[in-house]
């Protein structure tokens, strides 16, 4: 906790210098040698409290006290007389313009230490403890001297109390616990338990924590003053009391507790409207639709929510039965949400949950209603049903694929083993015809073959059971050994391919089979979807950090539809008789797998251009 700031005022250089080294450790100190100086260091910073000189030239410090007291922003903080001319009438006006306490000088240490933060602990307590204030204060005097309590009586017999005495401590516990009293008189000297230890006790009470207490005895010594206002005490007077003192300060205590109460009942209202108003902001914009209806069921409130869920304004729903926008069966008093469907003016019934919640009795009974709507939770629901639809047909999509692939593997090796026996038999060589038909046999189980491979390679992929190699490869070797085999193809479909590029090495890193597979594929469909008598050019190049291979075509091309189709496993995008739909599909697969793209330039009537970049490989990268 920072220090107190503390404002010390005197005309008086010399005391000013005592005070600084008397209360160095008890704050932060300012100093003011005029009265002047002490209201404008006090309206520049307000201070914690104020130790006040009474005499001084020009503005006194009557004139600076009154001026403080006057002003809304200053008159919370304490004021501590301290003047050399210690008169009854002085002390008392100076409590009646509102000072907090009176010290005659020459200051003891002890004395004033103990009267600052007595001062300022009562200030602390007066604007965090809660109280009510009461039309009549209420003051407890105790002392178990009849003749203390009749002075008491007598000197306070002038303002509007109400007195209430006790003889000892444990009779001042008693009558402050049945009525908590606004200011509490104490003698230290006290029969059983002493006047310190009664401190204690009434102020361990809740009701008591923000109540003054004055000590009133006849030990008029520094040193027991010091321990009175350090166990808790607000005041000390020495007996016997100056009547008009006495009145003085009681009057000054009482004034100064009002005040507190009023401040904080101020806040507290201030705080309690700006969270009622904060509250109804929150139920105006709150996502859920709210309406309160009375004990008629007419709508007394409705948030925005509501309003459109209702499709109504505020204005028109408000004083309105909510039958005439529910049914009566969602009205009745049950346990728990409803769920209904609330008919639109445009558009399907909405499903809401209902959750009423009953306020009140009889005629001012209020009854507020909570509408969720539940178009969001359905939908959510329904996309987690197709999501388990979806994840269901894929996992029986796979058991399938790799049931078929194991069954018509086993009769198509059967197929092509026994087409190489028959194409290859010296004595029994089939006559022409009988050779082509056997080679179209052969073509076309090797297709299905081909087929297989490519449906079990993406059901790996799409199972995560695939495996990419990322070895150091030379593109161009590949490529170069891959091609040959794209010659017979290409002879069939009068297409004439053509390599182009450096014949430097090109440096990768991917799976050697995996890359002649997306060459095969690539160049196939180059010479597949290709123009008769026209020309397929492979072409491989190296810039900016990449390697490109490119297989240009002259074939039809594609529209932009159709390339929006074009990775879609299964489809020929209307090309009967041309592929069977998968091999481009898993050739992106692979080349994403390997780190590259596959990017694809086409316009219709002109051709098609399929090119896979890959990051190239320097000589330090390390095969993964």
């Amino acid at each position: 906790m920072s220090k107190p700031q503390l404002l010390l005022v005197d005309d008086d250089s010399e005391t000013v210098q005592v005070l600084g080294r008397m209360l160095a450790e008890e704050g932060q100190l300012r100093f003011a040698l005029t009265g002047g100086d002490a209201l404008r260091l006090a309206h520049e910073q307000p201070p914690d409290l104020v130790l006040l000189d009474a005499e001084m030239p020009g503005i006194d410090g009557f004139a600076v006290c009154r001026a403080m007291k006057g002003d809304p922003a200053l008159s919370r903080i304490p004021v501590i007389f301290l003047t050399s001319h210690h008169d009854a009438r002085i002390e008392a006006a100076a409590l009646d313009l509102g000072a907090a306490d009176f010290v005659s000088k020459p200051p003891v240490a002890s004395q004033v230490i103990a009267r600052i933060r007595a001062q300022l602990r009562a200030q602390r307590v007066a604007t965090t403890s809660p109280s009510g204030e009461a039309e009549r204060p209420t003051v407890l005097a105790v002392d178990d001297d009849p003749l203390a309590r009749e002075a008491v009586a007598q000197a306070l017999n002038g303002l509007d109390l109400q007195l209430l005495f006790a003889d000892d401590g444990q009779e001042a516990l008693a009558l402050a616990q049945r009525q908590a009293p606004d200011l509490i008189l104490l003698d230290i000297d006290l029969p059983h338990e002493g006047g310190l230890q009664i401190c204690a006790q009434l102020q361990a009470l809740p009701r008591l924590q923000s109540v003054p207490l004055v000590f009133i005895t006849r030990f008029n010594d520094p040193s027991t003053e010091a321990r009175a206002l350090e166990a808790g005490g607000t005041d000390f007077i020495a007996k016997p009391f100056i009547p008009a003192v006495l009145q003085a300060r009681v009057r000054s205590l009482l004034r100064a507790r009002r005040q507190a109460e009023a401040v904080l009942r101020a806040e507290r209202e201030h705080w309690r409207r700006l969270g009622d108003d904060r509250m109804a902001e929150i139920v105006a914009v709150a996502p859920e639709a709210l309406i309160t209806t009375d004990a008629q069921g007419r709508i007394v409130l409705i948030n925005q929510a509501a309003c459109c869920l209702f499709q109504v304004r505020e204005e028109d729903a408000l004083g309105q039965p909510l039958a005439q926008w529910l049914p009566q069966d969602a009205l009745r008093p049950r346990r728990g949400p409803v769920r209904v469907l609330l008919p639109q003016a445009t558009g399907d019934a909405v499903p809401v949950e209902i959750t009423r919640t009953p306020l009140g009795q009889a005629e001012e009974q209020l009854n507020s209603l909570w509408l969720r709507d539940l178009r969001g939770q359905e939908r959510a629901e329904q996309a987690r049903r197709d999501q388990l639809t979806a994840e269901t047909a894929s996992h029986t999509k796979t058991l399938m694929l790799s049931y078929f692939a194991h069954e018509i593997g086993n009769p198509l090796t059967g197929i092509l083993g026994f087409s190489q026996l028959m194409s290859l038999d010296p004595h029994h060589p089939l006559p022409p015809p009988q050779a082509e038909r056997l080679r179209l046999i052969t073509t076309s189980a090797q297709m299905l073959q081909s087929l297989m491979r490519d449906v079990l390679d993406v059901n790996r992929f799409e199972t995560g059971q695939f495996q990419i190699r990322h070895d150091r490869l030379d593109l161009a070797e590949i490529v170069r050994q891959a091609l040959p085999g794209l010659a017979t193809q290409a002879a069939e479909h009068t297409v004439q391919m053509t390599l182009d590029g450096d014949e430097r090495p090109l440096w990768i890193l991917g799976d050697a089979d995996r890359l002649r597979q997306c060459v095969l594929n690539l160049g196939s469909n180059g010479i597949k979807y290709n123009r008769p008598q026209g020309r397929l050019t492979v072409r491989l190049q190296a810039e900016d950090g990449q390697v490109r291979l490119s297989f240009a075509d002259e074939g039809a091309g594609m529209t932009a539809d159709q390339q929006a189709h074009l990775f879609e496993p299964f489809n020929r995008l209307g090309r009967a008789g041309q592929g069977h739909g998968i091999g481009l599909a898993l050739t992106r697969q692979l080349v994403l797998a390997m780190d590259g793209q596959l990017q694809v330039c086409s316009t219709p009537g002109q051709g098609t251009t399929m090119t896979l970049v890959f990051p190239a490989a320097t000589d330090a990268t390390a095969a993964r």
